[in-house]
């Protein structure tokens, strides 16, 4: 299923592989986690960290495992190539079938990074400390960063594997 942009067909998988890995990307610059604090009587306050803010946490400052609060870039990273791997086959002729498996690839390592981000950078006791969760009751939260993460890493694979069905 091809749609012509100027004098190129450019296929509609392709497209969503494209508009996926920006989403991918975009999200790194947003809030990936939010972590509330109650402060009792007084309410509660909340502080959002966005993908590029985690990249500098350290296990002494949040509690985080390093390597997971590394995701956010590498998500971003991956998307990006992904994108790249949409935009290229319309300008490189003959790497065609290259180009769609490094997609497809690439957007499916997006999805499960941040699936594996949600399920283990979100979970309790990772970026808050368990004693000081009890004692001020933080809770954490996924950031609409996150999200976004994971709704264009989606559609970037279903972009791609469905871009990679129509290429073999």
């Amino acid at each position: 299923m091809d749609v012509k942009i100027g004098s190129m067909n450019v296929s509609i998988w392709s497209i969503l592989l494209i508009i996926g890995g920006l989403l991918a990307f975009i999200g790194m610059f947003l809030d990936y986690v939010v972590m509330t604090i109650d402060l009792g009587f007084l309410g509660s306050e909340s502080e959002g960290f966005t993908g590029l803010d985690l990249l500098d946490s350290d296990e002494d400052e949040y509690g985080a495992l390093s390597f997971v609060s590394k995701f956010p870039l590498v998500i971003g990273i991956v998307g990006i190539l992904a994108l790249i791997s949409g935009v290229l086959p319309m300008f490189v002729k003959g790497q065609d079938k290259v180009f769609t498996i490094a997609g497809a690839v690439l957007a499916v390592v997006a999805v499960v990074l941040a699936i594996w981000f949600f399920v283990q950078g979100v979970g309790p006791g990772l970026f808050v400390d368990e004693p000081m969760q009890e004692l001020f009751g933080d809770t954490l939260s996924a950031g609409v960063g996150l999200y976004l993460a994971l709704v264009g890493s989606i559609v970037a694979a279903v972009g791609g594997i469905l871009n990679l069905k129509e290429a073999l």
